[in-house]
């Protein structure tokens, strides 16, 4: 199921000692997988799609498309944000010495976290426990960041492991929240092909 919210437009942007604000708000596609019918209604509830779609126009030059999945097996919740690099302007990791930058997904995991949050706090508190995250995709090329650190995570810091297609590439323990991952060699490469505009 897809669901569509149009959010109103917000502020004009201002930036201020490089802090990024939104200069609109996207529309945000929802995208549901394993989820109930009953909790689909909570993860589109307007008021806290449309605040997702106001704070994601920091970063994002087009449609959010959001997926909310769980997995009753594994019972794991997971919301995401499926971008392509181009997508996201001032938001997008970068390369550098000792691995990729992810401090500049810092708005996305914050509005990421704000929105789990909210649907948690209106509708059901287990909710809080869904990991938040952003995966990019370029043609079959696919890396998928974490957020990890206080639980649950506020977006503001990332796994030391990456989820690629076929693997998963990790530079320290899973649950310790990193501004940067220091990747190496072929991971390393992988990844930066990922991020790549």
């Amino acid at each position: 199921m897809v669901s569509v919210v149009s959010p109103a437009p917000a502020e004009e942007a201002i930036e201020e000692a490089g802090a990024v604000t939104p200069n609109a708000a996207v529309p945000v596609e929802l995208y549901f997988y394993g989820v109930s019918a009953l909790h689909q209604s909570f993860f589109s509830n307007a008021d806290a799609v449309g605040d997702l779609g106001a704070a994601l126009g920091a970063c994002l030059s087009e449609t959010a498309q959001v997926a909310v999945s769980w997995n009753e097996e594994e019972r794991i919740g997971r919301i995401f944000l499926r971008v392509p690099p181009e997508a996201l302007s001032a938001c997008l990791p970068q390369d550098g010495a000792g691995g990729v930058d992810l401090s500049p997904l810092e708005p996305v995991g914050v509005a990421l976290a704000a929105y789990r949050d909210r649907v948690a706090g209106a509708f059901d508190f287990r909710v809080a426990s869904f990991r938040i995250g952003v995966s990019f995709t370029r043609g079959a090329r696919t890396c998928t960041v974490w957020a990890a650190g206080q639980h649950p995570p506020d977006g503001r810091a990332w796994s030391s492991c990456m989820d690629f297609h076929d693997r998963t590439a990790c530079a320290g323990a899973a649950d310790e929240g990193v501004t940067r991952i220091a990747l190496q060699g072929a991971d390393l490469k992988y990844a930066r092909d990922c991020f790549r505009r």
